[in-house]
């Protein structure tokens, strides 16, 4: 063994926190997007507020096109979200196996 045990509980313990959040990782995600979506619905209720009290601030109504433009482009970022969140989970749960063979191998070394 090149390193001592201190070395390898520090190692098994970094090891033990990663395959956690690779376990864990949709279910972390999932809170994480709930927390943000309730920050930007509060966000939207307060500039909502300042438009009804400060009716000058608010700004213009969009023409049906640019309406229209919007709501192709929120439909677009969703498909690309939706990619990008499959792809994450499942590079983490292709790390798992590793994670889990590396925790073993090193449980062995510090037996």
């Amino acid at each position: 063994m090149t390193h001592g045990k201190g070395f390898w509980r520090v190692q098994l313990d970094d090891i033990g926190r990663q395959r956690n959040a690779a376990d864990n990782w949709d279910q972390n995600q999932t809170k994480i997007e709930a927390e943000i979506d309730e920050a930007i619905a509060k966000g939207n209720a307060q500039v909502e507020e300042l438009y009804q009290k400060y009716p000058t601030l608010a700004p213009s109504q969009p023409s049906q096109a640019d309406r229209m433009t919007e709501q192709l482009r929120a439909q677009a970022d969703a498909i690309e979200i939706a990619n990008v969140k499959r792809m994450a989970s499942e590079q983490m749960q292709k790390r798992l196996p590793l994670l889990r063979q590396c925790e073993t191998k090193i449980r062995e070394m510090l037996n």
